[in-house]
C-alpha cells in the first residue's frame, strides 16, 4: 500500500516554462487535468471521523465557470460524504438529488463543491413556464467577420454542461410542466441530447453530473409548496433523493460566532432561537407563515447589525435583512414574528446593540459551552 500523501492542486509546483499553450477549449472540463486527493483534507468540517475517508477527483483551476469559494460556509456532514462518494463513481446509478426546505442550503452545497474541487457550475432554473426549448439555449443575430448577418448559437446550461462536463443544477425540479419533464428524463439518462433549434445532437460528456434540487420528492399536492407539481414516475426513479435540513441550533450559533466575532454568544444564540421558532412555524401545516430565516439570511443579519453600529437596534437589521420578504398584507406573518421575537428578546429586540453588548460582553471559552 502507497503511504505517500496525496498532494491537492494547490500543492502542486508550476510549470518552469510559463510560456504555456492556451487551452484549445477553455469549457470542455476534459482539457483541465484530475488529481486524486485525500476528501478529508479539501472537506475537514465533513469528515471529522479520521478514520473514514475517500479519495476523489480534484481539477486543475483556472475555468471560468468554478464558483468562488464561501469560507464560511459548514457543509452537512453525511449529505457531503454521499454527494463525494457520487462525484467519484464512473458509472452513477442516479442524479444527486437534494430535497428539503426552502433556505436549507440546496444549492449552497454544490456550489461550495464546484468551488473546492475547481469544478464549472451550470445552473436551470425551472418554474412552470419553462419549456423544453429553453434547456437548449437560443439563437441570436451577429455580424461575422466579414460584415454579414448570421444566426449564433447560445447555449443555454444545460447544453453547455452536456457538451463541456461541469456540474449543471437543475434547479427546483418540481416546478417543471410535464412537457419539460419528459425533455428532463433524457437528460437525467445521460441519453443522446438532441438539440432541435440548433440542428445537431450532444453526447454527455463524461465529466458532466447532474445535482437536482427540490423542495419535494415530486409527490405533488404539498400544501406548503403550492408550484410543486407531481413528476413523472420514471422521472422520479432516476433520482437518487438525499434529504436536507436545517442545521442545529449548536452548529448554527458556532458558525455565526467564527464569522461574527464582536457579537457574544448569548446574543447570537437568541437570533438563532428566533429563525428556528419561525421555521418552525412554517412546517406546522396549520399555519400560513411564509417567513423562513435562512442561515444565510442569519448571516446577512448579523453582518447589517455590525454595519449600523453600536446605536442601531437589532430589530433594525432584522428589518432591513428580513421583513422586506414578508408581504405587506400578510398579517398571520407579521403577527408571528412579532410574538417570537417577544418570546426569545423580550424587550431587548429594541435596545441598543451597545446595550446589549455591555449586558451580553464576549468571554474567553464561551464558544466551548453547548446552546442552552
Amino acid at each position: 500500500m502507497n503511504d505517500k500523501k496525496l498532494k491537492t492542486i494547490a500543492d502542486q509546483e508550476p510549470p518552469a516554462n510559463t510560456n504555456v499553450t492556451p487551452i484549445r477549449n477553455a469549457l470542455d472540463l476534459g482539457n483541465y487535468p484530475k488529481l486524486k486527493v485525500k476528501a478529508s483534507e479539501l472537506f475537514p468540517d465533513a469528515f471529522p471521523d479520521k478514520s473514514y475517508d475517500m479519495d476523489i477527483p480534484q481539477y486543475t483551476p483556472g475555468h471560468v465557470n468554478v464558483m468562488p469559494r464561501n469560507e464560511y460556509y459548514v457543509p452537512p456532514v453525511e449529505v457531503t460524504q454521499d454527494l463525494l462518494s457520487w462525484v467519484k463513481r464512473k458509472d452513477k446509478p442516479f442524479s444527486f438529488g437534494l430535497v428539503g426546505p426552502t433556505g436549507t442550503g440546496k444549492t449552497e452545497l454544490p456550489y461550495y463543491l464546484s468551488s473546492t474541487l475547481n469544478m464549472p457550475v451550470y445552473v436551470c432554473k425551472i418554474n412552470a413556464a419553462t419549456m423544453p426549448e429553453d434547456l437548449e439555449g437560443t439563437q441570436v443575430l451577429s455580424e461575422s467577420e466579414n460584415g454579414n448577418v448570421v444566426m449564433t448559437e447560445m447555449p443555454g446550461p444545460v447544453l453547455q454542461a452536456y457538451e463541456n462536463g461541469g456540474l449543471l443544477i437543475i434547479d427546483e425540479i418540481d416546478k417543471a410542466n410535464e412537457a419539460t419533464q419528459a425533455a428532463l428524463y433524457a437528460i437525467l439518462e445521460g441519453k443522446p441530447f438532441a438539440i432541435e433549434r440548433f440542428g445537431r445532437t450532444v453526447q454527455q460528456h463524461p465529466d458532466c453530473m447532474i445535482v437536482v434540487t427540490s423542495n419535494t420528492t415530486g409527490s405533488g399536492g404539498d400544501p406548503r409548496y403550492h408550484t410543486s407539481q407531481k413528476l413523472d414516475d420514471a422521472l422520479r426513479a432516476r433520482i437518487g433523493w438525499h434529504e436536507m435540513t436545517f442545521p442545529s441550533q449548536e452548529e448554527e450559533v458556532n458558525f455565526l460566532r467564527r464569522r461574527f466575532k464582536k457579537l457574544s454568544r448569548p446574543i447570537i444564540t437568541k437570533m438563532v432561537k428566533l429563525a428556528t421558532s419561525l421555521r418552525a412555524s412554517v412546517s406546522d401545516d396549520k399555519s400560513n407563515v411564509q417567513l423562513v430565516i435562512s442561515p444565510r439570511t442569519l448571516a446577512n443579519w448579523c453582518s447589517a447589525a455590525m454595519m449600523y453600529g453600536k446605536r442601531a437596534t437589532l430589530r433594525k437589521s432584522l428589518k432591513v435583512t428580513v421583513f422586506g420578504t414578508i408581504d405587506a398584507g400578510d398579517e398571520e406573518t407579521h403577527a408571528a414574528v412579532e410574538t417570537a421575537l417577544q418570546a426569545v428578546f423580550k424587550g431587548e429586540i429594541d435596545e441598543s446593540l451597545e446595550t446589549l453588548i455591555n449586558r451580553y460582553p464576549c468571554k474567553p471559552g464561551e464558544d466551548d459551552k453547548p446552546v442552552k
